[in-house]
């Protein structure tokens, strides 16, 4: 059951004392060169780098100061990056979010799409078609099925490639689910299906949702809600984002090159209320970062928003899992990344 005092927890500390925490700044680990046999992965890093590697798995994880984020905000340099004698296997920096199978590889990925189950019944125009939009009628057209809490219980999440969870209010896909839902969609990323939340759906996701032997700290994967207390931060249509190496790596200059425009590496969407992000472990990385800085009435808020991942991805399992805090889904142009991402 979802309880209310766990949807409201909140990480403790400031989210620039918990990003400098899992940080290690030791002038060893960033001087440490690694060599690996076969290709050498391609990742721009402004921090310590350290590569993980498993039967099924693997990835090179990147971790940066939030004052080596700001730096990295921009126009961003490929680098070379030289792996070590004791890893026997090849390493992709874009297994991180894991690759789908040969078959879905050769089709569209068959989407899952799950609303809010509350506001599609009580609040008139909602979901906002733009999310359709880009996944569905443009683009090379994603096959498309519609999700209610009973058909998640029931088991039609089976033979679906990816699920996403647009943006509404995070306590009713809880409620909805419930244990048992939950339960659903857990086993099914863990077993290779894919998840994508936006906004609220990123809330789920999160270690903020309650899911069973996802992650160590309760979530599909482990990526924390920073003052939860403090959500409700504002909106606008002008939130900046900045793409980070991961992210230019995975989607290619082609697709932010049509999303981008204006400073290098940089693109302007919709912003209302998403959660403020946190990487908490080897598993996880930012994507794309904020340079806006929404802090609420008067900006009130004291932790920031700046510097903390708009998009972090990571691995529940064999299933790779997206988490989206703005709606990039309101830009044409921006249609590419978002396939990209659900891809």
């Amino acid at each position: 059951m979802c309880k209310c005092e766990k949807r409201k927890k909140a990480a403790t500390g400031s989210a620039l004392e918990a990003v400098r925490a899992s940080y290690d700044s030791s002038e060893e680990k960033k001087q440490k060169k690694t060599q690996a046999v076969g290709t050498t992965a391609r990742v721009a890093i402004g921090g310590a780098t350290e590569v993980v590697v498993g039967s099924a798995v693997r990835a090179v994880r990147a971790r940066a100061s939030p004052e080596t984020m700001k730096q990295q905000q921009g126009a961003r340099v490929m680098q070379n990056v030289d792996m070590t004698d004791d890893v026997d296997m090849t390493v992709d920096v874009l297994s991180l979010v894991a690759a789908p199978s040969a078959a879905v590889a050769r089709r569209q990925p068959k989407l899952a799409y799950f609303p809010d189950p509350v506001k599609v019944v009580k609040k008139k125009g909602y979901p906002k078609p733009s999310l359709e939009q880009r996944l569905r009628v443009e683009g090379d057209q994603m096959p498309w099925s519609v999700m209610k809490p009973s058909d998640i219980k029931s088991g039609a999440l089976e033979g679906h490639d990816v699920l996403v969870v647009p943006g509404g209010w995070a306590p009713n896909y809880c409620d909805q689910l419930g244990e048992s839902g939950q339960r659903r969609i857990a086993t099914a990323v863990k077993g290779g299906m894919g998840f994508v939340g936006i906004c609220a759906g990123a809330y789920l996701g999160s270690t903020w949702g309650e899911w069973n032997g996802c992650s160590s700290r309760g979530g599909l994967i482990n990526v924390d809600i920073v003052d939860i207390d403090h959500w409700n931060r504002g909106k606008t249509d002008d939130c900046r984002v900045a793409v980070e190496p991961c992210g230019r790596a995975l989607l290619g200059d082609e697709a932010l090159g049509d999303c981008c425009t204006g400073e290098a590496g940089m693109l302007t969407c919709r912003y209302n209320n998403g959660p403020i992000l946190q990487c908490t472990g080897k598993d996880t990385i930012a994507a794309f970062t904020y340079v806006s800085d929404l802090r609420g009435k008067k900006s009130a808020i004291k932790t920031p928003m700046k510097g903390t991942p708009a998009v972090a991805l990571g691995e529940c399992g064999r299933g790779r899992v997206v988490l989206i805090s703005p709606h990039m889904e309101g830009i044409v142009e921006c249609g590419n990344v978002l396939r990209g991402l659900v891809r």
